[in-house]
């Protein structure tokens, strides 16, 4: 009878801490939170380039602004939900370069807003599009270069969003992308979604203020979020889901002829 008691309490306090715990939902602010409450690092967040070539950085999230907020950007098949956020950048010749004016991209990184604060990631997808524009789909827009299932790497960035949101550089490596349009400057949009198999909350952060940015400025409100299964089923231009005008995303790239 004790072991009874016992197992019927177990599942109770189960349950009742499934129930209490943070639902998937498209942004950050439809789970009630106080914007403006988190925790900012002590100086710049730049994300993560492994070889030190960041050309491109749209800045850092900032937790406390009152603007502060994360889109879904996870394919979780724990809760069977997946969304993705393509964000743009503009690629551009660096002066003359001297015949070389190619971004040769040897990774991608974003900032994003995790719950539970310590992650379990299995892999990352990444992609870079041209062609993007509000009513199209991944499908209909134009692949430059993309990869599946990249080990990433994690860094703390030191932010914490909403007293619950650890924030993370997700960085993953490129070969053989390269970039290079026949006329400039030209606007593509980058995206990396991870893949999580547990309870996993996965959000890319906004940059509220541009604060640390590099290179070309992130064109602004000119994001789109894509996830079906939060009823987005082709495009959606960011600002429609909140204060979305920018993200904290970045190209590393070294210029190539």
């Amino acid at each position: 009878m004790v072991k009874k008691v016992f197992v019927v309490v177990a599942l109770v306090a189960c349950f009742c801490l499934l129930a209490s715990a943070q639902k998937p939902t498209a942004t950050i602010h439809e789970q009630g939170l106080s914007a403006g409450k988190g925790t900012a690092a002590a100086g710049p967040v730049t994300g993560s380039c492994a070889n030190g070539d960041c050309i491109f950085y749209g800045g850092d999230g900032d937790p406390s602004s009152p603007d502060a907020d994360g889109l879904w950007a996870n394919n979780n098949s724990f809760f069977g939900i997946s969304g993705s956020v393509y964000s743009p950048f503009v690629w551009t010749k660096v002066k003359k370069c001297g015949g070389k004016c190619a971004w040769e991209v040897d990774g991608l990184f974003v900032n994003d807003e995790m719950y539970p604060q310590t992650p379990t990631i299995d892999s990352a997808d990444w992609a870079i599009l041209s062609g993007v524009a509000a009513g199209g789909t991944p499908s209909t827009a134009t692949t430059v270069c993309s990869g599946t299932g990249a080990t990433p790497t994690l860094t703390a960035t030191g932010n914490i969003y909403f007293g619950l949101y650890a924030e993370y550089a997700v960085s993953v490596p490129v070969a053989g992308c390269r970039i290079k349009a026949k006329k400039g400057p030209a606007t593509f949009h980058e995206s990396i979604t991870t893949n999580t198999s547990v309870y996993q909350l996965v959000y890319e952060s906004n940059s509220p203020s541009n604060a640390n940015a590099i290179g070309n400025a992130e064109p602004v409100d000119d994001s789109f979020f894509y996830a079906p299964a939060f009823g987005f089923s082709s495009f959606t231009n960011t600002t429609q889901l909140g204060p979305f005008h920018t993200f904290s995303a970045g190209v590393c790239a070294v210029l190539g002829k």
